[in-house]
């Protein structure tokens, strides 16, 4: 590009338009195996929080990034 051209910025992508795959009240997993979980807080484009039961020790809440999880289909 030549210093006399200027950038065209509305090629850059803008973050905002990125939809987040999962949708509150969702049964979601990690990639690499977990228990049920349910989204139930969408902070932003890339990171959830998620809940789910363990019997020995109760409740938990957990944020994860949305690249490490995958949707949890019953059969």
């Amino acid at each position: 590009m030549k210093s006399s051209e200027a950038f065209d910025f509305s090629k850059l992508l803008d973050v905002s338009e990125i939809q987040n795959p999962f949708k509150f009240g969702q049964f979601v997993k990690l990639k690499n195996g977990s228990p049920r979980m349910t989204v139930i807080d969408i902070i932003d484009h890339d990171t959830i929080v998620c809940s789910w039961i363990d019997a020995s020790r109760g409740l938990h809440e957990k944020a994860f990034e949305i690249s490490h999880l995958v949707p949890y289909y019953t059969k």
